[in-house]
């Protein structure tokens, strides 16, 4: 008998002195990826054209007077003015990688997004309305830091953190040559 109390003894210090292993910011983290999830400005929505665009501007734009190109849409391009030409870009994939470094009353997430897609170029021929399209993929790569700093009141939605500061996103495409 005094084996088995012995026994039990021993395995019930072991299990209270075992320390609980969990992430101790994995609620931090889960209520980062809310915020960022709900802040349009941080995310990459705009990036899907879902093909070449059509005419986005006002006949009153300088784009529609020719005078200038900003848009994915081109009706004028020298020497020969009888073609327009549209850009677009068709996401297929999208990959967001998160790594966090963690302060006590801050933390800051690196946010790398790997985006593939096929851009795309359409070209009209005006005199025979004639429409030729190109697609050629690719693959982009975004980085952007975010910085969040706890406050000392909750929000309507019970989160105790805010973004205080984020880098503008820096990128780069591929260069494929075929």
């Amino acid at each position: 008998m005094k084996k088995i109390t012995l026994i039990l003894t021993v395995i019930g210090l072991i299990i209270i002195g075992c320390e609980n292993q969990e992430d101790s910011h994995a609620d931090r983290e889960s209520e980062f990826l809310s915020l960022l999830d709900d802040d349009e400005a941080l995310g990459i929505e705009g990036l899907d054209d879902g093909d070449a665009v059509n005419d986005e501007y006002t006949a009153d734009s300088l784009e529609s007077a020719g005078k200038i190109n900003l848009g994915k849409v081109m009706e004028v391009f020298h020497p020969d003015s009888g073609y327009i030409y549209k850009f677009g870009r068709k996401i297929t994939s999208k990959t967001k990688t998160i790594t966090y470094t963690h302060g006590d009353d801050f933390s800051i997430a690196n946010i790398t997004w790997t985006i593939s897609g096929d851009f795309i170029c359409g070209v009209i021929d005006t005199a025979t309305a004639d429409t030729n399209k190109t697609e050629k993929p690719f693959t982009s790569e975004f980085h952007r830091m975010v910085r969040f700093v706890e406050g000392n009141v909750t929000d309507w939605r019970g989160r105790r953190w805010r973004v205080d500061a984020f880098t503008m996103g820096t990128g780069s495409t591929d260069d494929i040559v075929s």
